[in-house]
C-alpha cells in the first residue's frame, strides 16, 4: 500500500474489541500522529454504527464484502486486545494475507508467533505507537512475508488437516 494506513479488522459488537480501539485511539493514535500526521486507521466489521473519532484519519468501513481489497490497501494490520480470550482470528488473518502485524500480547497468546520476526508485539501504547510508527514509516516486508510462511505452515486448512489425521 501507498498510504500510510493500518487496518483493524474486528467485530465492534464485542467488548474487549471495542476497548482495544479505544487503546488505539486515545493512547495510540496521538503518538503515532505526532511523528506521522498523515498516518490513517481504516476500521473493517460489524458493530460501529458511527466514527468512534471525529478525526478524519479514523475510517470505519463497517461490514464490507470484500477484506482482502481492504487489507491490501493498509500497510499493516493492527490487533489491540488487552482483554478477552480465545485466539484472535483477525491475527491470523492478517498474517495470511502477508501484512505485517501489530500486536498487544493478550491478542498472541495461543499463537506460535515470534516478535521482530513474524509480528510485532507491543505491551503498552508508547511502545505499540513506536512499532507502527517504524512499520507506516519504512514497512516492514519481511515482518509480512514471515507472518504469510507461518500462517500457511501452521494455520492453513491444509496445516490443520495434515495435525488433525
Amino acid at each position: 500500500a501507498t498510504d500510510r494506513r493500518a487496518i483493524f479488522v474486528a467485530s465492534f459488537f464485542y467488548e474487549p474489541n471495542r476497548n482495544g480501539l479505544r487503546f488505539l485511539i486515545d493512547g495510540v493514535l496521538p503518538r503515532v500522529w505526532a511523528e506521522l500526521p498523515d498516518a490513517r486507521l481504516t476500521l473493517v466489521g460489524a458493530g460501529l454504527n458511527e466514527s468512534p473519532s471525529s478525526d478524519p484519519r479514523v475510517e470505519t468501513l463497517g461490514f464490507v464484502e470484500s477484506l482482502s481489497a481492504a487489507y491490501r490497501s493498509a500497510r499493516c494490520a493492527v490487533v489491540p486486545l488487552l482483554q478477552g480470550s480465545g485466539t484472535p482470528l483477525k491475527f491470523i488473518e492478517a498474517l495470511a494475507y502477508g501484512l505485517p502485524v501489530i500486536a498487544t500480547p493478550r491478542a498472541a497468546v495461543g499463537l506460535d508467533v515470534h516478535d521482530g520476526r513474524d509480528c510485532l508485539i507491543a505491551e503498552d501504547a508508547e511502545a505499540f505507537a513506536a512499532a507502527l510508527v517504524r512499520v507506516l514509516r519504512d514497512g516492514a516486508p519481511e515482518l509480512g512475508r514471515h507472518g504469510r510462511e507461518l500462517a500457511v505452515e501452521r494455520y492453513s486448512i491444509e496445516a490443520l488437516s495434515s495435525l488433525l489425521a
